[in-house]
């Protein structure tokens, strides 16, 4: 049992806002050389509007989920993704509650959001050359399947990231009731790898195993209680007790989904906050149209905000100080091996993608997304920096690298896969 203090109370509600309450605010990346607003995106959300008004591909409605299937299918996102959050901190805040949660399903690239009788999909893609981008889908089958991209409504919740103005993923942490609520004077954070798994989940249905952990997934604090019993939420492989889970795709909230959800959202949004930095330095110096400049064409000012930005990011790719685990987790779906064949193309991408669960999530710690569009969208200045960085690290060349511990002796296996098959 965890005694809460009523004026400080430490339930951990972590929520993924894919959109938020309708507002308009002005976007601080409009200007030169980022142009969010007006510029053209190019992702896979964006390819399928193109293909819907082209005339050359349908969306199927369906009578009890909408367009949600067809969307699914169009974009290649697995059912098996599906993770549940009963929290009211989105755009249909109206319909959700511990009794109709609402559900978010992942790729690689893009999230989408969904729960029973909302009004319309909520998308989020990551573009290239964009970062985070925003639509939405009328679950109208009268007006056809409408693909509209969102950008200064959405950008009063996803504007900011540990203190910068970039359009981002949110992976909150927020105190709850018994009916979904945010309680005034709750705890809030934002929730990476780097979280401790006793602080996760909170607000979230999770099934799953992971022995002794505890986590605050599955239980909500009841009004007038100051105590919660962990030991409620713990370990839990059904969720037919909580709410209809007929209504749903799938009846599950995958431990393991939930926990790369959490590392995915958070170094995209790190790709992105370099996108920005590196297109701005690029911009300030007189070289915003040559993304291909090379670093030791840049001044050290330059040169040093490029590198600044994307050591960060680096470290994420490298998963410094991911929160270890000190028991063996398993999900009830079949996400990690559909993760795995995702990366079935070469040795590098099964490596990378190979879950350890035990002791930290992957058994590589350097991130399946080194291999991302997202990266490969960065200009040159950053993408030389990271491949420098993580070559000083995985040669030991930088002593003082935090990469070190444990996940030490993976160096040279790891660098051999990126000889092997490097990433474009």
């Amino acid at each position: 049992m965890i005694s809460l203090n009523p004026s400080r109370i430490l339930l951990i509600a972590t929520v993924l806002v894919i959109h938020c309450a309708a507002a308009v605010a002005r976007s601080p990346f409009d200007a030169e050389p980022i142009r969010y607003s007006s510029a053209s995106p190019d992702n896979a959300v964006s390819r399928l509007q193109k293909r819907l008004t082209d005339g050359k591909f349908d969306l199927q409605f369906d009578d009890r989920y909408g367009y949600l299937p067809a969307v699914l299918k169009a974009l290649d996102i697995p059912i098996s993704s599906q993770v549940l959050v009963f929290s009211k901190t989105s755009l249909q805040r109206v319909h959700i509650s511990p009794k109709t949660p609402r559900t978010i399903y992942f790729n690689d690239e893009t999230y989408l959001g969904w729960m029973p009788d909302g009004d319309v999909l909520e998308i989020t893609s990551v573009d290239p050359k964009l970062g985070s981008v925003f639509y939405t889908i009328a679950q109208d089958e009268e007006e056809g399947p409408i693909i509209e991209r969102r950008t200064e409504s959405c950008m009063v919740c996803h504007s900011t990231f540990q203190g910068q103005r970039i359009p981002s993923h949110l992976v909150r942490s927020v105190a709850v009731d018994n009916q979904g609520h945010l309680l005034s004077g709750g705890q809030s954070f934002f929730t990476t790898h780097k979280s401790p798994f006793e602080e996760r989940w909170g607000g979230w249905y999770v099934t799953g195993t992971h022995g002794k952990q505890q986590h605050l997934g599955n239980v909500t604090v009841k009004e007038g209680k100051k105590k919660l019993d962990l030991g409620a939420g713990a370990n839990r492989t059904s969720l037919a007790s909580k709410f209809d889970t007929s209504r749903y795709l799938s009846s599950h909230s995958d431990l393991v989904a939930l926990m790369l959800l959490e590392h995915q959202t958070f170094t995209h949004n790190l790709i992105t906050s370099t996108l920005y930095e590196t297109r701005r330095a690029l911009h300030d110096a007189g070289k915003v149209a040559d993304d291909a400049v090379s670093m030791d064409k840049l001044e050290a000012v330059t040169q040093l905000r490029i590198k600044r930005s994307a050591d960060v990011l680096v470290q994420a790719l490298l998963f410094v100080d991911e929160a270890p685990l000190t028991s063996r987790v398993t999900g009830t779906t079949t996400f990690a091996k559909d993760f795995l064949k995702r990366g079935a193309r070469d040795n590098l991408e099964k490596s990378f993608r190979t879950f350890d669960l035990e002791e930290r999530m992957f058994r590589f710690p350097l991130s399946y997304l080194i291999r991302s569009d997202a990266i490969k969208g960065l200009p040159l200045a950053a993408r030389s920096h990271i491949n420098e960085r993580i070559e000083d690290v995985l040669s030991a060349r930088d002593s003082k690298d935090r990469f070190g511990g444990k996940a030490a002796k993976y160096r040279k296996a790891i660098r051999r896969f990126l000889i092997e098959s490097p990433p474009e």
